[in-house]
């Protein structure tokens, strides 16, 4: 009985220390991706359209459930994208301001849910693989894209036509 509480005291300990430590490496990551969110927005080459996805992408990479989500909603957008989107699908050009700031998002989230991010990183693996397939047959892929590249993908598709303001 007192080893049972024990065990399960070091436990909750352990959890409380890993949460923390995740917390403590993610906020040096957030400022990192604010500071390059700053760059693009001050860019006046930058497109709408990619400030918006980049501010969509980070608001919910502050959230836990934001990488199961996007796992959940890769397999209907890059079937949409494939079959009915008249672009080809490359890999993500990297945008100085735009490729640089979801690369700090996506490091974010990464480093404030490691655990959270490992198992939805190796399940979107395994949904590319099937889509690039079909993508190749169908000639809309012309390069693989990477991870951060689906999630920029998925960001823009689903990300709001105009920044709101937020109210103080």
């Amino acid at each position: 009985m007192i080893v049972d509480i024990l065990l399960g005291s070091a436990c909750a300990v352990g959890l409380i220390i890993y949460w923390k430590v995740c917390s403590i490496r993610a906020l040096a990551m957030q400022e990192i991706a604010v500071s390059r969110l700053e760059k693009l927005y001050d860019d006046a080459d930058t497109e709408h359209s990619e400030k918006a996805s980049a501010h969509f992408t980070y608001r919910m990479a502050r959230h836990w459930w934001f990488m199961p989500a996007v796992f959940l909603m890769a397999p209907f957008v890059l079937a949409f994208a494939i079959l009915f989107d008249q672009r080809s699908i490359s890999a993500a050009k990297k945008l100085e301001g735009h490729g640089s700031a979801m690369d700090a998002i996506v490091l974010m989230y990464f480093s404030k849910n490691p655990l959270t991010a490992a198992f939805s990183g190796a399940g979107m693996v395994l949904i590319l693989i099937p889509f690039m397939l079909i993508g190749l047959f169908l000639d809309k892929v012309k390069s693989i894209p990477t991870l951060v590249g689906t999630i920029a993908l998925i960001a823009a598709k689903a990300a709001p036509r105009k920044l709101r303001p937020r109210h103080q």
